[in-house]
């Protein structure tokens, strides 16, 4: 086969391993059951501390940014709710 560019090389490679791409039993599960991982850009030190008071406290990281959404979440649709 011979390609016309090399942007026509990126692109063919780029295809064939989005089809070569499996997904694992757990991505399969993960999708099934309502789980995704977000990334996010945060200072380093409220990171380290974050985990440092999650220990402290006996929780996981998880748990506890799950806990917190959840409480915000609530307190944005009760205000919602008084108006």
């Amino acid at each position: 086969m011979k390609y016309c560019t090399q942007y026509d090389k990126i692109i063919i490679h780029l295809e064939v391993k989005k089809i070569e791409k499996k997904e694992t039993r757990q991505n399969v599960w993960n999708k099934k059951n309502g789980w995704v991982s977000k990334s996010y850009h945060l200072k380093k030190n409220v990171v380290t501390e974050f985990a440092e008071a999650c220990e402290i406290a006996g929780v996981s990281q998880a748990g506890q940014l799950t806990k917190m959404m959840k409480d915000f979440i609530k307190s944005v649709k009760d205000v919602q709710n008084d108006n």
